[in-house]
């Protein structure tokens, strides 16, 4: 299926790609457009000066683990959230390559109620527990100590007595001042009465010492209670599911000193099969999707985008057995042992780095930190220039997007991004889109952005290794671009330049080489892909295209060499269950 010709892109020497082969379907239309503000966009004669010496010094694409292969990482949402998870490349070719993990500690058996918030305003992700064989109900504070491996929650302070009294507790921003409240539903008064603590801003000590706020009566019809944004306001509403089944939404109104939630809708019957309901995006488009247990096996039930009425009426989707945990993968060779590990980011912003071990791939996991839940955009690559991979994340709250660079120090067993973060300028909310690749040719990251406009901009690294290396003026690469549901960049032809990868919203999948003047359409129907990647997952020194499908099954499709066509005509699974994951990257 093709674009409208409306749509214009300029790639210029950057992204353009000489196609001599014929046959291929019409791509999205392409036509070279006069630079803006009379910048001349020729980026050839800079990288054919240069591009010997960068594929030399640049390290493998994606491999966290130094072995040369593409390794997976995942940001785990659950138990153990706040962590990296990162999947190893285990060296397998024919099957699932990224298949063990490694876990963080906690003892928490004690506790009714489990809670995850930044309770204490760092940033990271604190643990609140209810003990009640303790004076009534003991609420306790375990605030996150930045470990980087092993359990992050290892002191605690206590957050008041008597919270026994209170069926159920939520905790989550209903005031609007960014910190989390402790919503708290009183069964025995008024048919459950609705009570919000209102976070003081104390970073130590109880945090809700102030008058609560009333928030309505009757809320003993809720069999199971959920807080999170429905309606896309970026308020908290809260979603309920009443003894026959039933869910309502009950939007919040806005009023940040008093009840908030005055009105509600249905969001459909049939509710009452699950033991556990949560909300979290699980689909990574922004909405809060229902994620619901029935007996072990978990599924998510996709937000439609709608602002009224009941969102979750599509067909939901597995998201595997025994699951309790996560929501993005990202791969690459964190461990540095040449084999591609997984790193997966979870639903509330938990990282995992799954180590590939040669034989049987990310089965153990380890913690990389808990420090990950405020980003919404998660990058890997060598920024620095020394070898090991680096993350880059955009944390969208603050200066209208502020860019910080995590320098690896190359650990194959413990976090490898533990070291202190470098800014990267501010401002960067611009950016719907973010990728790394060397786009100049002189063998550093260079960042390609598209902003909301849909054009493209290439910030040029400036060879700093220390400090922000985005400094030199950007280039415009094109408009056009928000057709694209997913981008990726990387070298696909092997002539040492980054190609641009576009997973139309159509279905269609394009490469745009660089330096040619016609995309390569990729044989097959994508409209199904939910994440797509790019990484040295084999060893060959080709790029590989993985990709998650709807079903949350992984797919790895192998290079085969080509340079002219379509190089990913065969696939094999990399198993199943990957809903959780909000992002792949390698």
């Amino acid at each position: 299926m093709s674009v409208s010709n409306s749509r214009y892109l300029a790639l210029v020497a950057l992204l353009l790609a000489a196609v001599t082969a014929t046959g291929y379907a019409a791509a999205p239309a392409h036509a070279a457009l006069t630079p803006r503000d009379g910048r001349q966009v020729d980026l050839a004669a800079a990288q054919e000066s240069r591009r010997s010496a960068a594929r030399e010094s640049a390290p493998p694409t994606g491999d966290v683990t130094g072995d040369g292969k593409a390794d997976l990482v995942a940001r785990d949402p659950g138990a153990d959230s706040g962590s990296f998870r990162l999947y190893a490349h285990d060296g397998a070719t024919a099957s699932n390559p990224w298949a063990s993990s490694v876990a963080s500690g906690g003892a928490w058996d004690f506790a009714d109620a489990l809670l995850l918030g930044d309770v204490t305003g760092d940033g990271r992700p604190d643990v609140v527990a209810r003990d009640p064989a303790a004076a009534d109900g003991t609420l306790w504070v375990y605030p996150h100590d930045g470990a980087t491996s092993g359990n992050p929650w290892t002191g605690r302070f206590a957050a008041g007595t008597g919270w026994n009294e209170y069926r159920t507790l939520l905790l989550g921003d209903v005031t609007g001042d960014g910190r989390p409240d402790l919503l708290a539903r009183q069964q025995a008064a008024a048919s459950g009465t609705l009570l919000v603590y209102r976070h003081t801003g104390a970073a130590s000590g109880n945090p809700w010492t102030a008058p609560p706020v009333w928030a309505g009566t009757g809320w003993n019809l809720a069999t199971a209670m959920m807080l999170g944004d429905v309606t896309g306001d970026d308020n908290a509403d809260i979603v309920a599911r009443d003894g026959a089944g039933s869910l309502w939404v009950y939007p919040h109104n806005g009023v940040t000193d008093g009840n908030p939630f005055t009105s509600r809708y249905a969001a459909g019957t049939g509710w009452n099969f699950a033991d556990v309901l949560l909300l979290a995006d699980a689909t990574g488009d922004g909405h809060s999707d229902v994620v619901a247990r029935d007996g072990g096996d978990l599924w998510v039930y996709p937000h439609d985008g709608g602002t009224t009425g009941n969102p979750w009426t599509a067909a939901r989707f597995s998201a595997g057995s025994a699951w309790d945990y996560a929501n993005a993968i990202v791969a690459g060779d964190v461990t540095g042992d040449g084999r591609p590990d997984l790193l997966a980011r979870m639903h509330r912003g938990d990282l995992w780095v799954y180590p590939n071990d040669g034989s049987s791939p990310w089965q153990e996991r380890f913690a990389a930190g808990s420090r990950w839940a405020f980003e919404n955009q998660l990058l890997l690559g060598d920024v620095t220039g020394d070898g090991e991979l680096d993350v880059v994340a955009r944390d969208p709250a603050v200066s209208d997007g502020s860019l910080w660079v995590y320098p690896g120090d190359g650990s194959a067993d413990r976090d490898p991004w533990s070291g202190p973060r470098v800014l990267a300028g501010t401002d960067w909310n611009l950016a719907s889109a973010m990728m790394l690749g060397d786009l100049t040719g002189d063998g550093h990251q260079d960042l390609l952005a598209r902003d909301r406009t849909g054009e493209l901009w290439i910030y040029p690294h400036d060879g700093l290794v220390a400090g922000h290396p985005w400094t030199v003026e950007r280039v415009w690469a094109g408009t056009g671009w928000n057709t694209a549901a997913r981008l990726a960049l990387g070298d696909v032809d092997g002539d040492g330049d980054a190609d641009l990868v576009d997973q139309e919203r159509d279905g269609s999948l394009w490469v745009y080489p660089t330096g040619a003047d016609q995309p390569v359409r990729v044989d097959g129907d994508w409209s199904d892909v939910t994440a797509l990647t790019l990484g040295d997952v084999d060893g060959s020194g080709r790029l590989a295209l993985v990709v998650r499908d709807t079903s949350g099954e992984l797919w790895i499709h192998p290079h085969d060499g080509s340079t002219g066509g379509d190089p990913w005509s065969s696939r094999r699974s990399a198993g199943t269950g990957w809903s959780f994951a909000s992002a792949l990257l390698l």
